[in-house]
C-alpha cells in the first residue's frame, strides 16, 4: 500500500512537472496568455466531474482513465475550445488578422512617410530645373520598386484585414476606409505620377523640353492628392488597431 502510494506520488510529480514545462513553452510561444488560470493542482481536476481520488488512487486501470479523460479535459479548458475546434479556429483567425493588420500599418506608414518627405524637401520649384531632373532620375531608379511594394502591398493587406474584421463594425469601417484611400493613392501614382516619371527619365538635364514646367506642375499637383490619400490610409489603419475588441 505504501509502495503504491509512493508510485502515485511520483507519477503525479512527473506529470505536473511535464505539464508546467509545456505551459511555460506555450506561454513563450504566445499561445497562452500570462494571466490565464491553469490546472496545476489536484483540486483543479474536479472540473472533469470526478474527485482526484478517482484517478490518483487504485490500480493501473485508473491511470489509463486519467490519461484518457482528464488530460483531454485539461486541453479543452486551457485552450477554451470544444471538441469541434471552433474556438481554436477563431483564435487562429484572430492572430492572423492582427499580423496582417500590423504589416499593413507598417507598409502604409512607410509609403505615407515617403510622400510627406517629398512634400517637405523635394519641391521641384525650389531648385533649378536641371538640378531637379538630374536628382530625380538618380532617385527614381532606386525607390520605384520599394515604393510600389509598400504602397500596393499595404493597400492589399488593409483590404484583407478589413475582410477578416467584417464582424467588428468599427474596425471594419476603419480598415475599409484605409483600403479605399490606399486604392486612390495607388491609382493616382500608377495613372498620373508614374507616366510622368518615365517621361522625366528620358530628359537631358542640359537640354530640357520647352514644356517641362507643365509636366512638373502636373506631377506636383497630383502628388498632393497621393499624399492626402496615403496619409489618411495610414491614420485609418492605425486607428483600427486602437479599437477595443
Amino acid at each position: 500500500m505504501a509502495r503504491r502510494k509512493r508510485d502515485l506520488q511520483s507519477y503525479w510529480g512527473s506529470s505536473t512537472r511535464c505539464w508546467r514545462q509545456s505551459v511555460t513553452l506555450l506561454r513563450v510561444l504566445g499561445v497562452l496568455s500570462a494571466n490565464r488560470k491553469l490546472p496545476v493542482s489536484r483540486r483543479s481536476f474536479r472540473f472533469a466531474g470526478h474527485s482526484p481520488r478517482t484517478y490518483f488512487g487504485g490500480t493501473g486501470k485508473n491511470h489509463s482513465r486519467c490519461e484518457s479523460r482528464v488530460f483531454p479535459a485539461i486541453v479543452r479548458r486551457v485552450f477554451h475550445f470544444p471538441q469541434n475546434n471552433r474556438q481554436f479556429t477563431n483564435r487562429r483567425k484572430f492572430v492572423m488578422r492582427n499580423v496582417i493588420l500590423f504589416l499593413a500599418a507598417i507598409l502604409l506608414s512607410l509609403t505615407a512617410g515617403r510622400a510627406v518627405w517629398v512634400w517637405l524637401g523635394e519641391n521641384p520649384f525650389n531648385m533649378s530645373a536641371a538640378t531637379y531632373v538630374e536628382f530625380f532620375q538618380q532617385l527614381d531608379k532606386r525607390i520605384a520598386a520599394p515604393i510600389a511594394f509598400t504602397g500596393i502591398g499595404g493597400t492589399v493587406l488593409a483590404g484583407i484585414a478589413a475582410f477578416l474584421s467584417r464582424q467588428d463594425r468599427k474596425a471594419f469601417s476603419l480598415l475599409l476606409s484605409a483600403f479605399a484611400c490606399g486604392v486612390v493613392g495607388c491609382l493616382v501614382t500608377i495613372l498620373v505620377n508614374v507616366p510622368i516619371n518615365h517621361e522625366l527619365a528620358t530628359w537631358n538635364p542640359t537640354a530640357l523640353p520647352t514644356d517641362y514646367e507643365t509636366f512638373l506642375r502636373r506631377w506636383w499637383a497630383w502628388h498632393h492628392v497621393r499624399l492626402v490619400a496615403m496619409f489618411a490610409a495610414m491614420c485609418f489603419t492605425q486607428a483600427s488597431m486602437l479599437v477595443k475588441r
